[in-house]
């Protein structure tokens, strides 16, 4: 998952990845990339918790371990994986 994630934010697209509303990375218009998280989800994502990286390794790899520290994704709701596996 993480080489996809590398080569959808470094694609030039301006694509970005988001789950339910409770995590996020993208790339910013300055061309650094940002990870948002809000894992509670009783407030919007937009005023969560917001990381800046100007490198995308740094930025996926932090996305891939607030996703695996709060669990967050159908592999793990469906107990593929375990809260804090990455």
């Amino acid at each position: 998952m993480r080489d996809s994630i590398l080569a959808i934010l470094n694609s030039g697209t301006g694509l970005a990845l988001e789950f339910a509303d409770l995590i996020y990375i993208g790339q910013l218009e300055d061309l650094r990339f940002n990870v948002i998280i809000q894992p509670n989800g009783l407030l919007p994502l937009c005023e969560g918790e917001e990381f800046i990286y100007e490198d995308a390794e740094e930025a996926v790899d932090h996305f891939m371990k607030l996703r695996a520290d709060h669990g967050l994704g159908f592999d793990y709701e469906t107990g593929e994986k375990k809260i804090g596996e990455i």
